[in-house]
């Protein structure tokens, strides 16, 4: 139970990344565009090319935020594998019998 509590808060985690990163970039970008556009800020460079430079910030955040998932998502399969793993074993165990205690090993 406490895996599957873990395993969501991540998912949320990550989740949270994904849409905050999307909404601020988005955000600023467009407010500081806004403002460039009707001369309430002056021309520079981190203004002039705030968008291109959000655009790029968002790509990263947004891979960072995927890199995450993937990882979650690998590291759950291997969870998965070792259960179906350790539960034929135990089946194989329970039918076969301990051959050490029937003396055939």
């Amino acid at each position: 139970m406490r895996e599957s509590t873990l395993h969501l808060r991540d998912a949320w985690t990550a989740a949270r990344r994904l849409s905050c990163s999307r909404c601020r970039s988005l955000l600023v970008g467009s407010i500081v565009f806004i403002l460039r556009q009707f001369g309430i800020l002056p021309s520079a460079f981190l203004i002039d090319y705030g968008m291109q430079i959000g655009s790029a910030l968002e790509v990263i955040l947004l891979s960072l935020a995927l890199v995450q998932r993937i990882r979650m998502l690998k590291d759950e399969n291997v969870r998965i594998q070792k259960e179906a793993t350790t539960h034929v074993s135990m089946r194989c165990w329970r039918r076969n019998g301990n051959p050490r205690a029937t003396g055939a090993g």
